[in-house]
């Protein structure tokens, strides 16, 4: 209900404003982590062959519409949208748009089981988020490239990236992703024949989950203490 609401407010005040476009993709933007159909539902809202568009929306576009696209698991059947922002943010030096770009390049790619332009555009992504702070985006490309390799049964190389991308997610709070990785990491170590370090990633996984779970808790609990009131 709350987000019909917000989506007839956004046509009311898209009719006064001078760039509805901007409107619509401003909401994608915002919406797209938690809730990426509703993103793309946004982006419907916006003709990307207007002439009004500038190369800056119609970059911002593309790389939007790929997002929504792939969070939502719908096919991307080329590169050819893309592309778009990666040639802008190139052109404009944008390291960390022309990161992100290049990491749905690389997403598109995989998808189409385009290995070796797959690794191309996640080799170039790394190079450019080398010079940003993203930890969010670092340990989703490091995942996807760590899969990539994978599947390709480089497994030395596979392993590397799965260590990045724990390092990356424990930076944040997603104990399902940590604990994930760890288990790609435990899968890997079997593979290449080290039993003990891989039984080491199973337990380290359950672990982290396991003081991760206790520490949301205690928080939690500190939480609801401090906001209610002192019953007498």
């Amino acid at each position: 209900m709350k987000q019909i609401v917000w989506m007839v407010f956004l046509l009311v005040a898209a009719s006064s404003c001078t760039n509805e476009s901007e409107l619509w993709l401003e909401r994608a933007e915002t919406c797209m982590e938690a809730d990426a159909a509703c993103a793309y539902g946004c982006l419907q809202q916006i003709d990307p062959t207007s002439d009004e568009l500038t190369d800056e929306e119609q970059a911002r576009y593309a790389l939007l519409q790929v997002q929504a696209m792939h969070k939502c698991r719908m096919p991307l059947s080329d590169d050819s949208l893309i592309n778009v922002a990666v040639a802008y943010y190139q052109a404009k030096g944008e390291k960390h748009s022309l990161a992100k770009a290049l990491l749905y390049k690389g997403l598109v790619h995989k998808q189409n089981r385009q290995v070796e332009q797959a690794a191309a555009a996640f080799v170039a992504s790394e190079r450019n988020f080398a010079q940003v702070d993203d930890d969010q985006y670092k340990a989703l490309l490091s995942d996807h490239y760590g899969m990539l390799l994978f599947n390709q049964a480089m497994y030395e190389e596979a392993l590397h990236y799965f260590k990045q991308t724990r390092e990356y997610e424990m930076k944040g709070d997603s104990v399902h992703y940590v604990v994930s990785t760890y288990r790609r990491m435990a899968m890997v170590y079997d593979l290449l024949g080290h039993k003990d370090s891989a039984r080491t990633c199973y337990t380290d996984g359950l672990a982290y989950a396991d003081f991760a779970r206790a520490f949301r808790n205690r928080h939690q609990h500190h939480i609801h203490n401090t906001d209610c009131p002192n019953q007498q």
